[in-house]
């Protein structure tokens, strides 16, 4: 297909060499050392839109070429990354250049893009991320459309609205760190020359991505702010498939995305701008069970059909984007877990723009930080699917229908990849109505909502539970110079002991450890130890053994 050609091939892209990395010609078909390719490019990262799938990864070339790989990568490695290693050729390559009396890695990428095969890394590449942003970022919009796959059903005006509406919702929702969203004034219309049904939204991303990219001089090679938007008629088969996008790291990120011009097209087109920005899905945990997409308080929990309202950003979200402001959130601290805590807070609606609008609280039993959302259907979140009682709002899963009504939602920030997961209750429920009353596995944390109206009263209660434990006993003879050993017996799992020492009553200085060497002074004396146990969510427990006889 046609480059564009405002890119120079890098000179470290020029040569094939061996894996072993001395530079040279391209090996022949039946060479015992198989050929390879070095690139040096930023990497693109898809993040899949099929629960239990991988990311699929590529590199693009200073050229414009995209070329897909298949390696290991960390799992917090983003788009825009730049890429600096070896990409192993395939046999069939080698032997179609040396029939063509061809070689070279320009010859070698040229046939693997015409083939658009997907090449495997070999060994550990340099993968060095972007430098971050440090002033507030402008988005420029490529917008192309696809006409020779079917109609799309929507006009130019249309298109470039949907665009419009999702960029002010994003500029609304980074606080700031987006600067503003360039609009183009024309859609770029354009047939596709390649054999494909699945129009970008399925293994063919990348070959779809670079021939729209090539429409546009003026994008960047992904190692900028730029955004590529590709809409896709309805009829592209997709299976459920509506959107996809590369994952960036920061509201400073670029990206491309492809998005189906179906009925929930600026819910999708907010998703994916969303990867674009560094957001991962919005799931929910219900029955000790992930389940991706189904925190849908959040754009990046699943567009729905009919319901374009692009809602607020959950708070573990803005905690990951670094955009919350003084005072948005109110700590509940629980310290070490060894006292009771009480606390009360009055809980503005998420879509609001000031006071507190979160509570952050640690589950002791996860270590994790839960954040206490008011979700109310009013502001940016009017018009919501979970707020549409009218026309009910369950969605199904595997464990049974899940309830989504305005109320408290409890979420958690997953590892910091920008993930947040909705706490499901045993019934279904997703959010807590006034009077309702959520608590942890081991019930040492409650959250209680009040009342519901302008905001959301909320108590928060971490009580201690009781420590199982066991009176002690003592091993050893009595007598003066022999060691008795304190025997603690069958506590709460992962209880910690202290111990104290008695000779007739009154405590033994210094002597803390399980075990008590008997002095001179200890003769004729009854010796008992205390134990003391602690452990974090559990009362405090002392336990005194019996005496033994007196010391010989």
């Amino acid at each position: 297909m046609p480059r564009s050609a405002r890119f120079g091939l890098p000179a470290a892209a020029a040569l094939f060499a061996a894996v072993a990395g001395a530079a040279g010609p391209l090996l022949p078909a039946g060479a015992t050392t198989a050929p390879s390719v070095h690139v040096h490019g930023h990497l693109l990262v898809v993040g899949p839109e099929v629960p239990g799938e991988q990311p699929a990864y590529a590199v693009a070339l200073a050229d414009g070429d995209i070329v897909p790989v298949r390696g290991r990568f960390g799992s917090d490695v983003r788009t825009g990354a730049v890429f600096d290693g070896r990409l192993a050729v395939p046999t069939s390559v080698v032997e179609d250049l040396s029939a063509r009396g061809e070689s070279g890695s320009a010859a070698a990428l040229t046939l693997v893009d015409r083939r658009s095969l997907t090449l495997s890394v070999i060994g550990a590449p340099a993968v060095t991320a972007a430098a971050p942003a440090v002033t507030a970022t402008t988005h420029d919009q490529f917008v192309a459309a696809i006409d020779n796959l079917g109609a799309l059903g929507q006009s130019d005006p249309q298109l470039l609205g949907h665009v419009t509406t999702v960029g002010s919702y994003w500029g609304e929702e980074s606080n700031g760190a987006i600067a503003g969203i360039t609009v183009p004034t024309t859609v770029t219309h354009y047939s596709t020359g390649l054999t494909t049904s699945d129009c970008g939204l399925g293994s063919d991303f990348f070959s779809v991505v670079q021939e729209a990219a090539d429409e546009f001089p003026a994008f960047d090679d992904f190692s900028g702010s730029d955004q590529l938007v590709l809409f896709v008629p309805p009829s592209c088969a997709s299976g459920s498939v509506v959107g996809e996008g590369t994952v960036g790291s920061s509201f400073a990120s670029g990206g491309a995305l492809v998005v189906k011009a179906g009925n929930a097209i600026e819910g999708t087109y907010a998703h994916e701008t969303g990867h674009n920005y560094g957001f991962q899905h919005a799931n929910a945990r219900y029955a000790g069970t992930s389940m991706e997409y189904y925190g849908v308080y959040d754009v990046m929990g699943f567009a729905l059909d009919g319901f374009n309202q692009l809602t607020a950003l959950s708070t573990p979200f803005r905690v990951f984007q670094g955009i919350t402001d003084p005072g948005e959130i109110q700590v509940v601290p629980i310290g070490d877990g060894r006292a009771a805590v009480r606390a009360t807070a009055t809980i503005r609606p998420r879509s609001d723009h000031t006071g507190v609008r979160s509570v952050r609280v640690k589950n002791p039993d996860t270590g994790q930080n839960l954040y206490l959302d008011f979700r109310s259907g009013t502001g940016q979140d009017t018009g919501a699917f979970y707020a549409d009682t009218a026309h009910g709002y369950y969605l199904s899963s595997s464990h049974g229908p899940v309830h989504y009504a305005p109320g408290v939602v409890i979420t958690a920030a997953r590892g910091s990849g920008g993930t947040d997961e909705l706490v499901v209750d045993a019934t279904g429920d997703t959010s807590l109505g006034s009077g309702d009353t959520w608590r942890n596995a081991s019930h040492t944390l409650a959250v209680h909502v009040t009342s519901l109206g302008a905001a959301a009263h909320v108590t928060v209660d971490y009580t201690l539970r009781s420590l199982a434990s066991a009176k002690p006993t003592i091993s050893g003879r009595p007598r003066v110079g022999g060691t008795l050993t304190a025997k603690h017996g069958a506590w709460t799992p992962g209880t910690t002991f202290a111990y104290a020492w008695y000779a007739d009553g009154k405590r033994i200085r210094h002597r803390t450890s399980s075990k008590l060497t008997l002095a001179r002074a200890q003769r004729g004396k009854h010796i008992k130890v205390k134990v003391t146990g602690t452990k974090p969510g559990y009362t405090r427990a002392s336990r005194t053994s019996a005496r033994t006889v007196a010391v010989s």
